[in-house]
């Protein structure tokens, strides 16, 4: 018998021989409990969530903000601190949250070509929301990628009660 191209015993090629790739094991959606081989919540509750978080102005997320952010990317320029991922003012966090500044990347924009999120630390609690002292105070601002972000809020999530609104300002 001759020896197919791509096998590594020479009997079957791989893909031929039968044998399937294994799949991740399904867990239960935290909403609903329904099985789902995706991660995170399934599609309906994804939905249902996210028109539960409401819109960024319904957040807090108003022109206040809006000038905020540019008065906060002004000040990190006058401290010639660059805006990449983990930048904070001086006196501002000093976190673990940024996987690109441990491994040493300057990392400008998000993968997605998106801006960089604007992330409160320690994150604002629901009260907070509407507290311009809170939501605009420069010493707890860092700057973080999507992915750096969404490894963050996957974290924090993981170790809390269920969703109660995200700290998500990009």
């Amino acid at each position: 018998m001759g020896r197919v191209p791509g096998a590594r015993d020479g009997s079957a090629a791989a893909g031929q021989r039968g044998t399937l790739m294994p799949t991740a094991a399904a867990h239960p959606c935290p909403g609903c409990q329904r099985l789902i081989q995706q991660r995170g919540r399934c599609p309906a509750c994804s939905r249902t969530q996210e028109v539960a978080r409401g819109t960024s102005t319904q957040r807090g997320y108003d022109m206040t903000w809006q000038r905020f952010r540019d008065y906060f990317s002004a000040e990190l320029i006058a401290h010639g601190i660059t805006r990449v991922c983990g930048a904070a003012l001086p006196g501002g966090p000093k976190t673990q949250d940024s996987l690109c500044q441990h491994q040493g990347l300057l990392t400008f924009k998000s993968s997605d070509g998106s801006d960089l999120c604007y992330d409160h630390e320690p994150a604002l609690q629901h009260h907070e929301r509407h507290d311009v002292s809170a939501k605009c105070n420069v010493l707890r601002i860092q700057l973080l990628c999507s992915s750096c972000h969404a490894h963050k809020s996957d974290t924090w999530q993981s170790h809390r009660a269920p969703y109660q609104g995200g700290d998500q300002f990009c």
